[in-house]
């Protein structure tokens, strides 16, 4: 039994037992989280990706989540490092406190610290992991880099950023040390291939890439019978943040839809976003079939999911929307435009129907096709190809790939 420090008080963390088996290469390992990405009281969903991915792996290996967040409701330079369990892992959150208007080089130094303080107290508790694994190059793969070198231990990052789909996403010192991330990093794991190709040819990030999905439960996120029509329920879910999400565009297009009493289709927008502002935009199309919703817990997610026909998202920009691989895991068949690694999740015809970005009339367009061939996307073929892709199942195992093959080359296993 270990102690870590929480605003000067002791609490008690039990950890568990490593065992190896015949092979050099463990089956259980110690995995430390390293991110600045993960659900927090600051931000309740950010980074629920990552979570899953902790999830995912605590199934196989003692799994420690070290987070930094700034919380801009503590004074300046206030560091609170708390600890808590969860799905069967550990997670240290530090939160440090500055504001927009803190220099630029104030932030740097607090975030360091706080990373510093966090990481010092997951070793002690824990003791050295066997593996790092990052999660979003800045700052998670850079700490990362690191302390990978310090701990002489190996480590891993997976790349959730949509940024990198464009050139010139690091500059200056931070190019510098997210390249020498990259190099140093046993694999680069982008949740899509678009993004990989992003780091190394539009951002010169040179590495061993290894595309990983992002994660679904294919037990939560099960096929069932859509709703006895009409409505045709059209459902959307995100942050409902205009820039990447165009939702101005997703609402004009759906109130120039052509009605019938006998052939309505409705939308839903859920999610845990700016829902006030999200309402007198709804109001203001004078339309009586779009309605609203959130936050979600991801059981209420699945279960909208369920309850839907088909799953619209008419993003400007993309990495790879863990909501398309949800509503597919759900069986049910998305319209999106083609960015980022949509085009790897939406096949026209199969799984769904692509829209050219802010092309309104073709979204409109769309969801009429959809409506009147929607007896024609096999639900079940649709549910299955997510499975083999983007299920807990899948995923797991290429981890495990991962991990076996990172640890062995770097001699850490014994």
């Amino acid at each position: 039994m270990r102690t870590v420090f929480r605003r000067g008080r002791r609490c008690k963390v039990v950890f568990l037992t490593v065992f190896t088996q015949k092979r050099t290469l463990r089956t259980e390992m110690k995995i430390l989280f390293l991110t600045s990405w993960f659900p927090s009281r600051v931000h309740p969903t950010n980074g629920n990706f990552v979570a899953r991915h902790a999830r995912l792996v605590a199934q196989d290996h003692e799994v420690t989540v070290v987070a930094v967040e700034v919380d801009e409701h503590l004074p300046l330079g206030a560091l609170d490092l708390t600890h808590r369990t969860e799905n069967g892992y550990n997670v240290l959150h530090a939160y440090t406190g500055y504001g927009p208007k803190t220099p630029a080089p104030a932030k740097i130094a607090l975030r360091m610290r706080a990373y510093a303080r966090a990481m010092r107290a997951a070793r002690h508790a824990f003791g050295p992991p066997d593996l790092i694994h990052a999660h979003v190059l800045l700052d998670g793969g850079m700490v990362a880099a690191q302390y990978a070198n310090n701990w002489a231990r190996p480590f891993v990052l997976t790349e959730h950023n949509s940024v990198y789909l464009k050139a010139g996403a690091l500059s200056g010192l931070r190019k510098w040390l997210g390249a020498y991330a990259c190099r140093k990093a046993k694999f680069i794991m982008p949740v899509s291939e678009q993004v990989g190709l992003g780091m190394q040819t539009q951002n010169g990030l040179a590495g061993n890439y290894r595309p990983l999905s992002n994660v679904v439960d294919e037990q939560l996120y099960c096929l069932r019978t859509p709703p006895q029509g009409p409505p045709f329920r059209l459902l959307h879910v995100s942050n409902f943040e205009e820039e990447a999400k165009n939702i101005s565009g997703l609402l004009r297009a759906f109130t120039n839809l052509p009605q019938a009493p006998n052939a309505s289709i409705s939308l839903l927008i859920a999610g845990d976003g700016d829902l006030e502002t999200l309402q007198a935009m709804i109001r203001a199309t004078g339309a009586d079939n779009i309605s609203c919703s959130g936050p979600h817990t991801e059981a209420e997610v699945a279960e909208l999911m369920q309850n839907c026909h088909a799953f619209v998202l008419f993003s400007n920009y993309e990495n790879q929307p863990v909501v398309l691989l949800e509503a597919q895991m759900s069986g049910r068949p998305c319209i999106a435009t083609p960015v980022g690694g949509i085009p790897d999740i939406v096949l026209p015809g199969e799984t769904g129907l692509l829209v050219p970005v802010a092309d309104e009339a073709a979204l409109t367009q769309a969801i009429t096709n959809l409506r009147h061939n929607y007896e024609h996307f096999d639900q079940e073929k649709i549910r299955q190809r997510a499975i083999g892709r983007y299920s807990e199942t899948a995923v797991r195992a290429a981890l495990n790939e991962v991990y076996a093959v990172a640890v062995g080359n770097s001699g850490a296993a014994s």
